[in-house]
């Protein structure tokens, strides 16, 4: 498992560090931006071929200075998680030490440590909703995102209560319960409350 780490590290490091990213043919960005819905795994394979589908996304996604289409970026960000199995026996395959998890935890690392630009912010909710879609049940991931609860964009705020509840770990309902006592806006009591609903439900 160490050395998966190690690779994984290494890949996204050489990935972020090239800087120049190479635009997506039409067909690609076609298959990316289909109107009302995420492109299946099976399609963007076909589009971005023959380079690997997988690692033109990442690129795509990691695209920290947000230089190009910042449209195409949040539909990589949105896409990675069609590479994830959808068995919930099989969720390990986008769990801790993988491309898809580390990729989006990367993003949410580095775009709360920046100067919080639209952009930034965009690409945060983003890379949260896709990780609550990888549904990894993992217990990082809720620590990962709870402190994001007391996030001063209310969006933010939402999306975190979403992703807690698709992320579906029964740790995250005691944080979610603290926020509620003290969220401001409605729509976000609404999304909290439907999260702490549902958890009963999760595994620990």
């Amino acid at each position: 498992m160490r050395l998966g780490w190690v690779a994984t590290t290494a890949l996204l490091c050489t990935l972020t560090a090239h800087g120049q990213i190479a635009a997506p043919s039409e067909h690609a960005l076609n298959a990316l931006t289909q109107i009302d819905a995420l492109p299946a795994a099976a399609a963007l394979t076909d589009a971005f071929a023959p380079a690997p589908a997988f690692d033109d996304l990442i690129q795509l996604a990691l695209n920290s200075d947000h230089a190009g289409d910042l449209g195409v970026q949040l539909r990589a960000i949105h896409a990675l998680p069609t590479f994830c199995p959808t068995e919930p026996t099989a969720r390990v395959a986008c769990a801790q030490n993988t491309l898809v998890h580390d990729t989006l935890i990367q993003i949410i690392e580095n775009d709360q440590l920046t100067q919080h630009t639209p952009q930034d912010t965009l690409c945060l909710r983003a890379a949260v909703e896709a990780l609550g879609a990888t549904r990894s049940g993992l217990e990082s991931d809720v620590i990962e995102l709870v402190p994001l609860l007391g996030n001063g964009n209310r969006d933010v705020r939402a999306t975190v209560a979403r992703a807690l509840h698709n992320i579906c770990n029964i740790q995250a309902k005691a944080p979610l319960q603290a926020r509620y006592a003290i969220e401001p806006i409605l729509q976000v009591r609404i999304e909290i409350l439907s999260a702490i609903q549902d958890l009963n439900q999760c595994t620990p």
